[in-house]
């Protein structure tokens, strides 16, 4: 059964409220960690991936549903990223043991460096194939750490379709930086 004061937290959530996202954090936090924490043993891994479930709640908080449990959309949320974390692994694993030669520690280094700069150098290129006004909604959001709200002021839009022309940023992003995924 919901209570009433989690179908409030996912309301005000849903519409942006920051301070929701901060309660929401705060109520959620060492939960998650521990739940995080079951799968990978490792304290650094499982602080990086508590920081990415919670980016990915933010991110993703129009699409709250509030008639729902906001723990249990934060637990799948938690356990799509720890499903993600080992395929990840298991690609990178595969990608080394396929490897036809033996790379030294330097060599492996200096390949991973080559694919960094590779796709930042792709990264840009597809920001800047992006329409106009999408690129100055994602540049204002990813470079300059700017609100939703605060971008919607800015260019007299509405948060919506800040929202939306975000989304058909990285959907675009995501989409053509496949290749790259699986390196990293």
């Amino acid at each position: 059964m919901i209570t009433q004061e989690e179908i409030n937290l996912a309301k005000a959530l849903k519409s942006g409220d920051k301070d929701a996202f901060y309660e929401l954090y705060n109520q959620f936090v060492r939960r998650i960690f521990h739940f995080v924490h079951i799968s990978i043993k490792s304290y650094a891994d499982c602080e990086e991936l508590v920081q990415v479930i919670f980016v990915k709640i933010w991110e993703n908080h129009s699409n709250i549903d509030p008639e729902k449990s906001i723990s249990g959309y934060l637990y799948t949320v938690a356990k799509n990223c720890i499903i993600n974390y080992y395929k990840k692994k298991l690609y990178i694993q595969a990608f080394e043991a396929d490897s036809q030669f033996a790379l030294t520690e330097g060599e492996n280094t200096i390949i991973k460096q080559i694919i960094s700069n590779d796709l930042s150098e792709h990264l840009n290129q597809l920001i800047r194939e992006l329409p106009k006004k999408r690129k100055e909604i994602f540049l204002l959001s990813r470079v300059h750490h700017m609100t939703y709200h605060e971008i919607a002021r800015k260019m007299g839009i509405s948060e919506n379709t800040v929202d939306t022309q975000m989304r058909l940023a990285l959907n675009y992003l995501r989409s053509k930086l496949n290749f790259f995924a699986f390196f990293f």
